[in-house]
This record gives structure tokens, C-alpha cells and sequence, in this order.
């Protein structure tokens, strides 16, 4: 397996594709180069650094990237990325806009999937599409928790469902 198809296969989204589509998707991929200070991905400007467009998948190889979002008037940092990590699954699977900037805070390489290379493989097979919903869907789950912080993420063992509902007992005053 190449470097470049294990990167794509720790996508949970991809988890549902099959060795000729990673071959296919992996095929697709760019590579770029971004010098520390370097603005990788903003959905607040038009021009994309990296040529691929909004609706792309960015695949963190090698570096540190910051991942910040507007409060106010200033970018407030929610994530770090490292090798392996990715952003922008929602925009490549449902069109969904992220709407945060991605900075390299050391020499970066990323590798690029633009959601036209996805295209195909979902209009071949749609389940596949619809099973890349639901991974997505249990990623993002599991990202707010990690964006929650930790005196109010759910007790070990505790299943998330139930953390959600008695969640939102809690904040709309709701009784069994």
C-alpha cells in the first residue's frame, strides 16, 4: 500500500471504498508545499491557495497546521492538525462550507481531493455515498465532544446518545 493510500485510508469517511476506488481516489490526489504563516485553506476568500477549491478534502502529511474560527474579530484556534488528519470531509461529501482557516504553523505538505474525483465513485454506487454520509455523520459526533469541554463531555463508559438526550433535558427543561 502506498504512503499516500494509507493517508486516504484513515479517512473514516472512506471506510466504505473498495481497493480500486482508493487506487482511483489515491490517483487524484495533489500535493502542495506550505511554509510556516502560510493560510492552506479560508472559506473567506474566493482563491484557494492550493488551486483545488472549497469543496475539497485537505490531507495533513506531514507538519502542524492550526485550525481557527472567526469570534468577534479575531480567529479563535479550535484544532491542531497533524500528519494524518483532515479537513473538510463535509465539503467534499455534501457541499457543506466550513467556515474556518487553516494555517501551517511549520512546513507543511497536504494532499488535496477534489470533490469532482469523488463524483464517479458515487454515481456508480450511490450506497456508498450514502454509507460515506453516516461515517461522516459519527465523525462529526464525535469531533463536537472533543470541541466540548471536559467537565461537560459525557462519563467514561456513558453511551453518547444518552449524553446528548439528557443534554437536551437539561437545557429545555424537560421531565420524563
Amino acid at each position: 500500500m502506498s504512503h499516500r493510500q494509507r493517508l486516504l485510508r484513515g479517512i473514516e469517511t472512506f471506510r466504505t471504498l473498495d481497493d480500486a476506488e482508493f487506487a482511483q481516489i489515491e490517483s487524484a490526489l495533489t500535493r502542495h508545499e506550505f511554509d510556516a504563516g502560510e493560510m492552506i485553506y479560508t472559506s473567506f476568500r474566493d482563491d484557494d491557495p492550493t488551486g483545488v477549491g472549497k469543496n475539497a478534502l485537505h490531507i495533513l502529511d506531514s507538519g502542524v497546521a492550526s485550525v481557527t474560527l472567526p469570534q468577534g474579530e479575531r480567529q479563535v484556534e479550535v484544532r491542531r492538525m497533524a500528519p494524518g488528519d483532515a479537513i473538510g470531509q463535509s465539503g467534499i461529501l455534501s457541499g457543506m462550507q466550513l467556515h474556518a482557516s487553516v494555517r501551517a504553523l511549520t512546513h507543511v505538505v497536504i494532499y488535496c481531493l477534489d470533490k469532482s474525483d469523488l463524483t464517479p465513485i458515487i454515481k456508480s454506487r450511490p450506497e456508498v455515498g450514502h454509507q460515506m454520509c453516516q461515517a461522516l455523520s459519527d465523525h462529526q459526533a464525535v469531533e463536537e465532544i472533543f470541541m466540548t469541554p471536559a467537565g461537560l463531555q459525557p462519563a467514561e463508559g456513558d453511551d453518547i446518545l444518552a449524553w446528548l438526550r439528557e443534554g437536551m433535558q437539561r437545557l429545555h427543561d424537560l421531565v420524563h
